[in-house]
């Protein structure tokens, strides 16, 4: 679990390095932020949904950081999510970490589960697709907070990767 240094609030357009290469663009998410973290290298993310702010006088809701890899470095191995089955409780937060390739997080229901979901009322989790390279020296992220504790399915909307297995399941 990386340690973050520092942080900065950058328009929800684009997020751009420290060495001013624009890495994501349109992605429909309500907060980017940089950060470094203490291994030096640089992470640029992206959040789902703001978190909720502490009402005064209450202590904050303990937060786990659940990092979970989208690709692998391994260009054999890259259409999975590590891990593939992941538990998590109300309060925590799933990072996914993108590695390899153009890949996306995108929510699903168990019944068609390489369909992005469409629930009257429910705004579905969707990534937007993250193209990286074999030998990026930077990690893109996207941060997902979790409410409760009902099942998630998610899977990559690129090309066949979710006909080929690559899903994910949250609470399943």
């Amino acid at each position: 679990m990386p340690s973050v240094t520092s942080s900065s609030l950058l328009p929800a357009a684009t997020v751009t390095t420290s060495n001013s290469e624009s890495i994501l663009s349109a992605l429909p998410v309500e907060t980017i932020r940089a950060v470094s973290t203490l291994t030096g290298l640089s992470i640029a993310s992206a959040s789902a949904a703001p978190t909720a702010a502490t009402a005064p006088g209450t202590s904050p809701a303990t937060e786990k950081i659940i990092t979970i890899v989208v690709g692998s470095p391994t260009l054999n191995k890259s259409l999975v999510f590590t891990p593939n089955e992941v538990t998590a409780q109300p309060g925590d937060i799933l990072q996914f970490q993108f590695s390899r390739i153009n890949h996306t997080v995108t929510q699903s229901s168990f019944s068609a589960p390489c369909q992005p979901l469409s629930a009257p009322g429910v705004e579905p989790i969707n990534s937007g697709f993250i193209p990286t390279t074999a030998n990026a020296t930077e990690v893109v992220t996207f941060d997902v907070p979790i409410n409760d504790t009902k099942p998630i399915w998610m899977y990559c909307a690129q090309g066949p990767h979710c006909m080929l297995g690559m899903v994910l399941s949250i609470n399943a």
